[in-house]
């Protein structure tokens, strides 16, 4: 082997102490490091044969860190595509791993924990009080044009779940059942 490769195969080496990496961040550290293509293939082959980079392997792992984030499918997807992994790991991963109801219970349990941190409880209370003072329907109290305290609460849940990746259709699933738990 030559000098040229064992620097390449040192170099992912110093690469891979800090933590795991997939093939795609490898390529591109000894692509700007100036190794040539075929060094470079070479290099990962190296590593693979090794066993020390495996992107279904790392897409397993940094999938398990994403969720214990409160990480939804959409943004894991997204997440996993920026570290270079190929998209038939990521949707293996996703589709093997990710289920729509446990999906669902985690948005549901952030959703709970932001609309209480937020003061949703009071400001339903709140409001129902000020409808039935006023005669007007739950929802109606401030001014005509503004929403109510409650309303811009329920719409900074919605946009925290939509920004972690939930999908839409878990989104208002779990804004409904929310709604329907005050």
């Amino acid at each position: 082997m030559g000098d040229e490769a064992e620097r390449a195969y040192e170099k992912a080496l110093t690469f891979l102490e800090r933590s795991a990496r997939t093939e795609a961040e490898i390529r591109e550290r000894l692509t700007r490091a100036g190794f040539a293509e075929d060094v470079t293939e070479q290099t990962l082959d190296r590593l693979r044969d090794a066993g020390l980079v495996d992107d279904a392997d790392y897409a397993e792992r940094y999938l398990e860190v994403l969720t214990a984030k409160g990480r939804g499918s959409r943004r894991i997807a997204d997440e996993m595509r920026r570290k270079g992994l190929p998209d038939d790991v990521v949707k293996a991963r996703i589709e093997e791993d990710v289920s729509r109801e446990g999906e669902t219970a985690a948005a549901f349990a952030i959703a709970e924990r932001l609309f209480e941190k937020l003061g949703g409880p009071e400001a339903a209370v709140a409001e129902a009080e000020a409808g039935r003072d006023s005669g007007s329907a739950p929802g109606m109290t401030g001014s005509a044009r503004g929403m109510t305290e409650l309303q811009k609460i329920w719409q900074k849940v919605d946009r925290k779940l939509v920004s972690l990746g939930y999908p839409y259709g878990v989104v208002g699933e779990v804004m409904t059942k929310l709604r329907s738990s005050l």
